[in-house]
């Protein structure tokens, strides 16, 4: 997963200019060559009005900041580098661009601490200093996906620079949280696939790469985009999505791998805020025009309990259904409730909208029940969402003595839409709390963390152990067991 840090250190600009504070963002991605090495990829963004610009001539200035990156695996030292990152030389100071700085590093398979610094070169102020856990692992048995390299800019080149991969010139997007305002009307990215020609020989596959909401995990559907593929060593994905009509929320960009059964191969995702405040949720004509008398939600008057169930719909919604439901709250109309609610429920069951109605209303109060807790109601929680999304598993693994773990659960389905056997794993941070989160699931669409073994043992094994998938062997802890084989 690519990792976003912002950095600070306040330094004192000479000359005319004011005090401020050096910023930048960075980011990293990591790459496989087959039959080589990975490689890592680092991207470091410095605010360009932060830097401190000294004379180098009668009309132009210069920035200039000194990095140096070490590269420790256990206590060794695998990579360091010292150098001299120079801004663009300017003529005008009240007009400062950007700049940026791309390496690469190869590296094998393995995790790895990061440690970058930066100092203005021409201040005396002290160096800021961030630390980072990097993990490169690409399987040679099975096809995998690299990271996803979001980028602001591309073009085609014949001549290679540090930037081109694929014969592209990509300028990487650095920007903290991936926030995309509204200016910005396409999500570019680049990512590559391995091993297709080993897995799928002589057999074309898909790739499909779209948004979903990141809260509900509903596949937005005027987001999706799919091409077919030749299998090779290494297949170069360059995507870009218009999201001039993508509402402001937070968001999962996703990556499926599939093969002509439709089998998902591999699957990989990166989240992404967007603000748009020209987008508007549309309340339809056909909504505001629907017929509600003598229906049953002509029956419901108070306003309280309209609020209450458009929202505990957002389990079951799409990402409009959402934007659309929050609208209707905020118009704080009973009538446009009531007809939204109508509304829904006559999409899902046309012949009989109430039955489906008081179906659900069972479900909502069961997800009460059982997931509610002293700040969320049960279809807020992560477990609610997704009972109410799924329905019930078929098997829960209950989990909450273990050693030296927070107590958790693994849920299992056997058959989850047109996936089979996909788990989800739960775990609270407190023992005497109700508020399980969701930390990993196979399923399309749902977080998926390789490390959700590491994060289950909290702090007692960060900074132990860098294995990126299972924590050191504790006696009592059974988590790899219980997700496997859950009962």
């Amino acid at each position: 997963m690519k990792k976003w840090i912002i950095f600070h250190l306040i330094i004192v600009f000479t000359t005319s200019l004011k005090a401020a504070s050096l910023s930048g963002f960075f980011s990293y991605c990591t790459f496989d060559i087959p039959d080589n090495k990975p490689y890592l990829e680092t991207y470091l963004t410095v605010t360009g009005g932060s830097v401190s610009f000294i004379p180098i001539n009668d009309s132009q200035h210069q920035g200039q900041i000194e990095v140096i990156m070490q590269i420790r695996s256990g206590d060794k030292v695998v990579h360091f580098d010292k150098y001299n990152l120079k801004s663009p030389v300017v003529t005008d100071l009240s007009s400062i661009p950007d700049f940026i700085d791309q390496q690469r590093i190869k590296l094998d398979t393995g995790a790895y601490q990061l440690e970058l610094t930066i100092r203005d070169k021409n201040t005396n102020e002290k160096e800021s200093t961030i630390k980072q856990i990097i993990r490169i692992n690409y399987p040679t048995d099975t096809i995998s996906i690299s990271d996803i390299e979001l980028i602001d800019s591309y073009k085609k080149v014949e001549t290679a620079n540090n930037f081109t991969k694929s014969g592209y010139e990509l300028i990487p997007f650095v920007n903290t949280s991936m926030f995309y305002p509204k200016e910005i009307t396409n999500l570019k990215f680049y990512t590559e696939i391995y091993r297709s020609d080993k897995i799928t020989p002589a057999e074309d596959y898909l790739v499909r790469y779209y948004i979903s909401n990141n809260e509900s995990r509903k596949v937005l559907e005027n987001f999706i985009v799919s091409s077919k593929q030749k299998p090779q060593p290494v297949n170069a994905i360059l995507g870009d999505i218009p999201i001039s009509n993508l509402y402001s929320g937070n968001y999962n960009l996703c990556i499926e791998v599939r093969n002509k059964k439709n089998q998902l191969l591999a699957y990989k995702q990166m989240f992404f805020q967007r603000s748009n405040a020209e987008s508007k949720p549309m309340i339809t004509a056909d909504l505001l025009a629907t017929d509600i008398n003598n229906t049953f939600v002509s029956l419901l008057n108070n306003k309280d309990t309209l609020i209450e169930y458009i929202a505990c719909l957002y389990p079951i919604s799409s990402s409009m259904e959402v934007e659309t439901g929050e609208s209707i709250i905020q118009r704080s109309d009973l009538h446009s409730m009531q007809q939204y609610i109508y509304y829904f429920w006559s999409k899902r069951n046309p012949n009989d909208p109430g039955k489906a109605f008081n179906d659900y209303k069972i479900e909502v109060q069961k997800a009460k029940e059982s997931f509610s807790t002293q700040i969320n109601k049960g279809y807020e929680t992560d477990r609610g969402r997704v009972f109410l999304q799924y329905g019930p598993p078929n098997i829960i693994s209950d989990n909450k003595d273990e050693a030296g773990s927070y107590p958790y659960e693994v849920w299992q389905y056997y058959k989850l839409k047109e996936q089979s056997n996909r788990k989800f794993v739960f775990a609270a941070k407190e023992r005497s709390s109700n508020e399980f989160k969701l930390l990993h699931s196979d399923a399309i669409g749902e977080i998926n963390d390789p490390n959700w073994q590491l994060k289950l043992l909290g702090s007692q094994q960060f900074g132990t152990s860098l294995d990126p998938v299972k924590p050191i062997n504790i006696y009592g802890n059974h988590s790899e067991n219980n997700y496997t084989n859950p009962h």
